[in-house]
């Protein structure tokens, strides 16, 4: 066994893998808005009763997860990795060529069991047992790639929509998500006990400094309501994300510049990933947290307050990008600085289900 905590090869393997798994399940998700304006034309539904299928999903993950982080004691994570990700699959076929609204709204929540099962909250798991130095950064890095294939995929899917159509670009993202989560569910160690070595910076001294504080969960404790909380804001902000393309159409932008509009949070999403990891790594992960929830705020007001300014709509976009390192970079580091191993699943899953 590799016993000096040095960064290898695995280590690197281990990104990577993570990274996909990222793309596949988070980056893939952030585009799904571009699906709603044609869904309400092709089913002849409202607005409402088209994305009532995504808050079905979110909602059912947000019960399920809690339930896995207990199941995953008693089973192997790569188990459920990969019948999450066939789950997934079936369930987001069923959902591409259905004929009603009410077939779409079942299928959502086998959809929403299969993510569940797929979620990030096990990937930062993972990241936690093989990272110390430097966690920040690297969970930074590993979830900037959600963003980063966002911005890419945008605009690519909205053509695909404008030109076949929106059953066949929803085919399309779901087998993106099957074919990026697979390699990450079948090689993925849990442990880097599994493959022969430690967890990086285990032996540096700025490594020590960064180990959980691995405290016992109690749910009704100040500390654990406030840092739901915490979470529940960043997540609130968070969710305007999916109306940014609808809302850009109602400004007289248009549908291709709505995706440009989202591309524009994604990079600012990567970005801020980036700084936050490396302030978190610098200071803690409480700054991190206040820095980026200011920065997004900002951006929101920017969005809603601006008039028709395109380069302004643009510029908000970048800043707004904020929130997504608020929940996805520093709610994990939060909560993995005060709890570990089935303490932190168990706390960050529950905070799921609040925060869905």
């Amino acid at each position: 066994m590799n016993d000096t905590g040095k960064f290898t090869l695995r280590h690197l393997a281990v990104i990577l893998l993570c990274s996909l798994s990222i793309i596949g399940s988070v980056g893939v998700a952030n585009a799904y808005a571009l699906f709603y304006a044609p869904m309400t034309e092709v089913w002849n539904v409202s607005r409402t009763a088209a994305t009532f299928h995504v808050t079905v999903s979110s909602v059912v993950s947000g019960f399920v997860t809690p339930a896995l982080s207990k199941l995953s004691r008693k089973i192997k994570l790569r188990y459920m990795f990969v019948g999450g990700t066939v789950l997934y699959l079936i369930a987001g076929l069923i959902i591409a060529n259905a004929g009603n609204i009410m077939v779409v709204n079942i299928a959502s929540v086998f959809k929403g069991i299969g993510g569940s099962c797929i979620s990030f909250i096990f990937v930062t798991a993972i990241i936690n047992n093989w990272f110390i130095k430097s966690r920040g950064l690297i969970l930074g890095i590993i979830l900037s790639s959600s963003g980063l294939s966002t911005s890419i995929m945008s605009p690519l899917l909205q053509g695909v929509i404008d030109n076949q159509g929106f059953k066949t670009a929803y085919i399309l993202t779901v087998m993106i998500t099957v074919c990026m989560c697979a390699p990450f569910a079948l090689l993925c160690p849990i442990k880097p006990e599994d493959a022969g070595c430690q967890a990086y910076g285990m032996h540096d001294e700025g490594g020590k400094s960064r180990k959980s504080l691995g405290l016992n969960l109690k749910y009704f404790s100040v500390l654990y309501i406030s840092l739901i909380t915490m979470a529940a804001v960043g997540q609130v902000l968070l969710n305007m994300v999916s109306h940014i393309p609808s809302y850009a159409i109602t400004k007289g932008f248009g549908s291709q510049a709505g995706a440009l509009r989202l591309s524009a949070v994604m990079i600012g999403n990567v970005a801020f990933k980036l700084i936050v990891g490396i302030i978190i790594d610098r200071f803690d992960a409480h700054v991190g947290y206040v820095t980026a929830v200011i920065c997004g705020i900002i951006g929101a007001l920017m969005i809603l307050l601006n008039g028709s300014s395109a380069i302004l709509f643009v510029l908000a976009g970048l800043l707004y990008g904020a929130v997504y390192s608020s929940v996805m970079v520093c709610v994990p580091n939060l909560y993995g600085y005060y709890y570990s191993g089935g303490s932190y699943m168990d706390a960050y899953s529950l905070s799921n289900l609040f925060c869905s």
